[in-house]
């Protein structure tokens, strides 16, 4: 999930927090679709998340249109958002 939206003005493919996919800011947005009631999109998310890492790695943090990986190409966080989703999503494998 993009932390900014790929047609806004202000989205910068590799602009840190304006655009790329970030561990952290998906696996909130996941917990919290899941804790409302969502899982139908808590799902897509997280396997859409699982799967970029399983064909990228898991740099610090990914490309919103691409999947490409960015900066650090191998980033605890991002590991753990993927064990996490992973776990609490099995089927995401």
């Amino acid at each position: 999930m993009a932390t900014e939206r790929t047609d806004s003005p202000c989205y910068v493919a590799d602009g840190y927090w304006r655009g790329p996919v970030w561990g952290p800011s998906t696996l909130l947005i996941v917990e919290g679709l899941a804790a409302t009631g969502e899982t139908t999109l808590a799902r897509a998310i997280a396997t859409a998340y699982v799967k970029t890492c399983s064909v990228s790695g898991f740099a610090e943090n990914f490309d919103a249109q691409t999947g490409s990986p960015l900066r650090d190409p191998a980033y605890t966080w991002t590991a753990a958002t993927f064990l996490l989703l992973a776990q609490q999503f099995g089927e995401c494998l």
